[in-house]
């Protein structure tokens, strides 16, 4: 994290993930033994990265700031069989907000996956049968207003 100026502050990260299982078998319905310990893990890309700005200044006797926010996600799969119609390719998601804080009242005006990315967040297989997945939400966009209860 760095704060470029006294309103700009910058974040940014880099994961590198190297997984394997040791052993992975379970039994079966029918009684047979099902070793998965060659498969990678699910939703466990090897990269991930982000990057977002933030700008921030005071205003109207409150604090207003505008965030972008860029997110990678390397290929990865979502179902632990590794079912190739449950892989995901790599993402590149994209987030912006405009907002304002005063007192116990937060006002936001947001834009989320801007870059309409389609994705699973989770996939299962059912007994070798048909696979089904949990989808990313597409594009996004709204408002919202908070009011925080317990003061400001």
């Amino acid at each position: 994290q760095a704060f470029v100026s006294e309103n700009l502050s910058l974040r940014a990260n880099l994961g590198y993930l190297d997984t394997e299982y040791d052993d992975f078998k379970y039994e079966a319905l029918d009684g047979s033994t099902v070793d998965l310990s060659d498969r990678e893990f699910r939703r466990a890309p090897d990269w991930t990265a982000s990057l977002d700005a933030t700008y921030q200044w005071e205003m109207a006797g409150g604090t207003a700031w505008i965030r972008g926010a860029y997110h990678f996600l390397g290929e990865h799969y979502t179902s632990v069989e590794n079912s190739p119609e449950l892989e995901n390719d790599a993402q590149h998601l994209v987030d912006a907000s405009i907002n304002f804080s005063k007192n116990a009242f937060t006002v936001s005006i947001f834009g989320r996956n801007l870059t309409d990315e389609d994705g699973y967040i989770h996939g299962y297989n059912v007994a070798t049968l048909w696979s089904y997945a949990a989808t990313r939400p597409p594009l996004t966009y709204g408002a919202e207003i908070i009011y925080n209860f317990g003061g400001e």
